[in-house]
């Protein structure tokens, strides 16, 4: 049910489904986001993936692959450097995390002030969080994790160590972030601002570093 008595901020995705514009409901904070954002449906990109599971398994695989064949590769040559290319890499990522916790921070705290905890771990998030302005950086953040894929990329060229918790961290929170989002997991937009506001802190030191 709308937050709003007059559901004047209720909009429907492609799929019929009615779900309540976070950005008409705080028209200041509205008033920043793009043409883009606010005409974006995430129900096509969604079904899709729904139908194609077999896209992150293979993604996980090749990454796997091209690490034992990376490191192979790099135990027999001089170590690249591309510091300032993994630095503003870096950069890149922590700047489109911030950006990502500014657009779903706020819509996590008016969900869970203004709805109970069953009814937000209990109800389908398309009919908030997954659909709209804030569905299009709860899909892109999902998304996001086959170009992370890539700072192991970075790692094997500078024959850095490349430990346990890295690569299966990668490839657990790839499969874990499709699979819940495909099936609409109602708690999804807690991970996803936990993790794009860690990553915003994480990657800027890296950066720095």
């Amino acid at each position: 049910y709308p937050s709003q008595a007059s559901a004047e901020c209720v909009n429907y995705n492609i799929g019929g489904r009615p779900y309540e514009e976070f950005s008409c409901l705080y028209p200041t904070i509205g008033s920043t986001y793009t043409s883009f954002e606010l005409t974006y449906d995430t129900i096509p990109v969604r079904d899709w993936m729904a139908v194609h599971p077999w896209v992150p398994i293979v993604a996980c695989l090749l990454y796997a692959v091209g690490i034992v064949l990376g490191r192979q590769a790099f135990a027999q040559v001089d170590r690249w450097n591309w510091r300032w290319t993994l630095a503003f890499w870096n950069l890149g990522l922590s700047v489109f995390s911030a950006v990502g916790v500014v657009r779903t921070a706020p819509a996590l705290l008016h969900l869970y002030t203004t709805y109970t905890w069953q009814e937000n771990l209990c109800l389908d998030p398309e009919s908030h969080f997954g659909s709209g302005s804030v569905g299009l950086w709860v899909q892109l953040f999902c998304l996001s994790k086959f170009p992370e894929l890539l700072d192991t990329f970075f790692i094997v060229i500078h024959k850095k160590p490349l430990i346990l918790l890295h690569w299966y961290h990668h490839i657990s929170v790839l499969l874990y972030c499709w699979h819940s989002y495909v099936y609409k997991a109602p708690a999804g937009i807690l991970f996803c601002v936990m993790n794009y506001s860690v990553h915003a802190i994480m990657y800027f030191y890296y950066f720095l570093m």
